[in-house]
């Protein structure tokens, strides 16, 4: 009832107000200006924008408009494309650009005035996107932004260059909702705008500000006359002005969701009050009505209205005084008139101590109350909304606890601004306890981002619902790219199919009783990388349950153990080798032995063959010497392909064209080849070949002799052998009409003893007297393997077989394209090395392309172990370049002893196709760090890399 007595106070404050002063007057520096021309974006609403018929309207308008009349000079304003308009200021067309946010690089062109309204920018994206969280989530997706907005300056410092421009916000908006893009970056007040116009609301959502930028006017550089005339200008027009025309235009601000349900409750009760009061007095109105009017009756009626009207008084009073927040009326100079029990417990004082105090001295922070009272008098002085808010308040004893408040401006009957009406809650423990959950799951989401597991979370559909950051760095995607992912193209199928199996079976166990609810299953999966290849992970995965227990998904945890299954392969690989070795090497101990006794014994029955043949006369006896003749022949042939598998070789090589040799084996097989179609196809421009020549002829015998053998048969026989290059490879097809190959028997060609002529020739697709020694394949396989090419078939049976063997090509120089990459990755050059080899057509091309730029190194040649030791003696090298098998007696291990015992860090590169070193220098590198090796034949840019690698590690440890 206080409230109603102090409204003279309203008066005085609207007499006080008409007095004031409406317009300033305009500066003296104002006069030298007759017309100034504004440029502004065409498309910022509510700030500017155009109408349908082409008239543009805003805050903007309102405020040049107010601007010209207080300073009497005309303003000329252009609503243009927002890039548009920053060209037409820079080429002098305009004079000043409003709504510009001020950034390091703009300030190399345009002078601001003092920022004039701060606008949040904030990321949006579709409402069912998930894991965008800060700007290094949004790696990965292409961003909608307009054309010369500050936001793509921001994005390009964080390395972010996959945006899409626009001309206008609408047609943004427009394309995300079109789901053209997924994410976009707009100033918060057009976005509202156009999202609310559209009725997107619902259909976007942000988590972030990207940055907050401030409105400026600006001039282009060094126009600082011009500049003082705008700032000059709107220091005329005064807070109530700009209120006015912000109101205009933004409308009541509305209660945050946050607290609109406490802000509801306490207006309900308050309603609920004044309802009550309303309904009752028109009963008794009613009432008095109805009653005569006789005066004594009319007096008795009267003093029981008011005897009702105390008792429901007092019944409001005791109802206020019992509610759990804190109430208070207050005057509109904010003097406290009615504080509840609630709000004197909330505040720490004794009860009707608040009365009379002033509203604003219960807050603890000084721009809290420069806050509230700006607002609070502007509110006065235009209309009153609610409004709602958080503050830090003093209590009596000097503590601080944290309030929220609800408030509203009540009028008097008359409709006049009376008072305000406070409801206080304390906050304090919801606040400390709102701060530990924050701390407690930034702590968690630190721990989790710093893992280098991933962590996730599916749905019962095997959809991803969560995925950590750690997947970046394990399989290069990105969270929010990784969720997009359809399960089963995140992993090959056959790990598909068994994470697919096991979270069925875990769903049917559900079922089961006495299951143990917390269990955990592990499987190892063999997810895809981004870039195609495929790495292993063991997944320890368990139920995902909601609050009521019930089954809602899984989450794992994902260890990459790729390495450790690429040792596991790797052992059994070499497990599998050393039994394959040592039962060559028994193969090789038997042949060696036999063999000098065998081809003796061959030797003295295939000499007395051939003395018989040619004295008999009988044809019966002459065809069984013959056949032992060949006989002999064929096992002298057995026991020199046995030796040749059993027998580690090293390659020699040289430079020479296949062609050639190709020549040579068809001139040794000439009279096998009688009779049948020989078809040359030799492709030009084949490079020379780096091999060991007469390797590569003993394959080649061994094919085309298959060839021969698998066309006996055959009434018209045809070999077709072509040579060409392709993509830095030499290849070499042997293809025939013959007999073809069985496909259950293509995978076992190359395995030693097998074969498929003589008595294991089930299909007679042999002449009988063709026999095999099963080693032959087998052999050239080796010989290619050793060069470190690759051999093919396609066989067909009875349509005949091709034979394809491909051959790196190892140039003499290196290319220009190898030349650009090595002065990009290699960092030591002019080194001074000693080069072992023996074999010159290998120490030539290495000369060559260690010497020339870009390497640069100085280089000695030693073709022998001798001359390699008595080079290190006398001079000081930074890198040894070592050959294995050298020639006389001193090899490439012996030198390699010599130099450690003068010198325990220079760095030595074994080079060397041997197979046993390439078995013993695993142990020998294991001892010594400063050894490498690389297995001939080799790619120069290996060989150079290698150098480099090695010398830098020397040059760290």
């Amino acid at each position: 009832m206080g409230i109603l007595k102090n409204s003279w106070l309203l008066f005085a404050c609207i007499f006080l107000y008409c007095l004031l002063p409406f317009y300033g007057q305009a500066d003296d520096s104002t006069e030298s200006f007759q017309t100034i021309t504004v440029v502004t974006d065409n498309n910022y609403p509510p700030y500017i924008f155009q109408t349908p018929n082409g008239d543009i309207q805003g805050i903007l308008v309102d405020e040049w408009k107010l601007w010209e009349k207080k300073t009497g000079i005309k303003v000329n304003l252009i609503a243009m494309d927002w890039g548009k308009a920053q060209e037409f200021l820079l080429s002098g067309k305009a004079d000043v650009i409003d709504t510009l946010f001020f950034t390091e690089e703009r300030a190399k062109q345009y002078d601001f005035t003092k920022p004039y309204a701060t606008i949040e920018v904030p990321v949006f994206f579709h409402k069912n996107l998930s894991g965008i969280v800060d700007i290094e989530s949004l790696k990965g997706f292409t961003i909608g932004v307009k054309s010369g907005d500050a936001c793509i300056e921001v994005f390009k410092n964080h390395g972010i260059t996959t945006l899409q421009e626009y001309s206008c916000y609408e047609e943004i908006i427009q394309a995300a909702a079109d789901f053209e893009i997924k994410v976009f970056s707009i100033d918060k007040p057009p976005a509202l705008y156009y999202l609310y116009k559209r009725n997107f609301e619902n259909e976007f959502r942000y988590s972030f500000n990207l940055y907050t930028g401030e409105f400026h006017r600006a001039v282009k550089k060094g126009r600082a006359e011009v500049l003082k005339v705008i700032e000059d200008g709107f220091a005329l027009i005064n807070k109530r002005e700009f209120a006015a025309i912000s109101k205009k235009w933004m409308g009541k601000p509305f209660l945050r969701p946050s607290h609109l349900r406490y802000a509801l409750f306490c207006f309900l009760i308050v309603g609920v009050l004044f309802l009550v009061l309303i309904l009752f007095n028109i009963t008794l109105r009613k009432k008095v009505r109805s009653k005569t009017f006789d005066l004594q009756n009319f007096v008795t009626q009267l003093q029981l209205s008011e005897e009702a009207l105390s008792n429901s008084e007092e019944r409001y009073k005791n109802l206020l005084n019992t509610v759990p927040y804190g109430i208070q009326f207050s005057d509109l100079n904010g003097t406290i008139t009615y504080s509840n029990p609630a709000h004197h417990k909330i505040q720490g004082y004794a009860e009707g101590e608040l009365v009379g105090k002033n509203i604003w001295d219960l807050l603890a922070n000084n721009d809290k109350k420069k806050e509230l009272k700006e607002f609070h008098d502007y509110i006065i002085e235009q209309q009153p909304v609610p409004e709602s808010y958080f503050s830090v308040d003093r209590t009596k004893d000097g503590l601080l606890i944290d309030t929220q408040v609800n408030w509203e401006y009540v009028r008097n009957t008359k409709n006049e601004l009376e008072g305000l009406v406070s409801i206080i809650s304390d906050v304090t423990e919801r606040k400390k306890t709102e701060e530990a959950l924050r701390e407690s799951e930034e702590k968690y989401r630190y721990l989790i981002e710093k893992l280098d597991d991933v962590i996730w979370t599916v749905d019962l559909d095997l959809n991803i619902t969560y995925v950590s950051p750690s997947v970046i760095k394990n399989l290069d995607f990105t969270p929010a790219e990784r969720m997009l992912q359809p399960p089963i193209e995140q992993m090959t199928q056959s790990s598909y199919n068994n994470m697919a199996e096991l979270l069925l079976k875990e769903l049917n166990r559900e079922q089961e009783p006495g299951v143990d609810p917390d269990r955990i299953a592990r499987l190892e999966i063999e997810y895809y990388h981004k870039n195609g290849s495929t790495l292993w992970f063991e997944n320890i995965i368990s139920g995902l349950r909601d609050k009521n227990g019930i089954l809602t998904g899984f989450h794992g945890v994902s260890r990459n153990i790729s390495e450790r299954k690429l040792a596991e392969k790797e052992k059994m690989e070499a497990q599998q080798t050393a039994a394959e070795q040592k039962k060559l090497a028994l193969v090789g101990q038997i042949a060696g032995k036999m063999a000098h006794d065998f081809n003796n014994v061959l030797g003295v029955i295939m000499g007395n063959a051939q003395l018989s043949i040619l004295r008999t006369k009988e044809p019966e006896t002459k065809n069984t010497l013959d056949l032992i003749y060949k006989q002999t022949k064929r096992g002298k042939s057995l026991t020199k392909n046995l030796v040749a598998f059993a027998k580690s070789q090293e390659l020699k090589q040289e430079y020479f064209k296949i062609n050639e040799t190709v020549d040579l084996v068809i001139n040794l097989l000439k009279k096998d080849i009688e009779g049948i179609e020989l078809i040359r196809e030799d492709k030009a421009g084949v490079p020379d070949l780096i091999a060991d020549s007469g390797m590569i002829e003993h394959a080649l015998v061994n094919l085309v002799q298959n060839a021969i053998h698998a066309t006996s048969k055959v009434e018209y026989p045809k070999i077709i052998i072509r040579t060409y290059s392709l993509n830095d490879n030499i290849y070499l097809e042997i293809e025939d009409n013959g007999c073809g190959i069985p496909d259950k028997n293509l995978d076992n060609i190359y395995e030693p003893a097998f074969t498929l002529k003589g008595s294991h020739d089930v299909t007679g697709s042999y002449k009988t007297d063709i026999k095999g020694t099963g080693y032959g394949m087998a052999n050239v396989k080796k010989y290619i393997e050793q060069h470190k090419g690759t051999i093919s078939v396609e066989s067909q049976l009875g349509s005949g077989s091709k034979f394809t063997i491909s051959l790196p090509v190892i140039k003499k120089e290196l290319t220009k394209e190898e030349k650009i990459q090595i002065h990009k990755e290699v960092s030591q050059f002019g080194k001074y090395i000693l080069l072992v080899e023996d074999e010159q057509a290998i120490s030539d091309v290495q000369y060559r392309i260690l010497t020339q730029d870009p390497c640069n190194h100085k280089i000695d040649i030693a073709p022998k172990g001798e001359i390699a030791i008595d080079l290190f003696n006398r001079n000081e090298y930074d890198l040894i370049s070592l050959d294995y098998i050298l020639p006389g007696s001193i090899n490439g291990m012996d030198v390699y002893n010599h130099i450690r015992e003068a010198n325990k860090s220079i760095p030595i590169l074994f080079v060397s196709g041997n197979i046993e070193f390439l078995e013993s220098i695993k142990e020998l590198k294991q001892k010594d760090t400063y050894i490498d090796h690389l297995s001939k034949p080799f790619q120069n840019k290996d060989y150079v890399n290698g150098i480099n690698e090695l010398i830098e590690r020397a040059l760290v440890t």
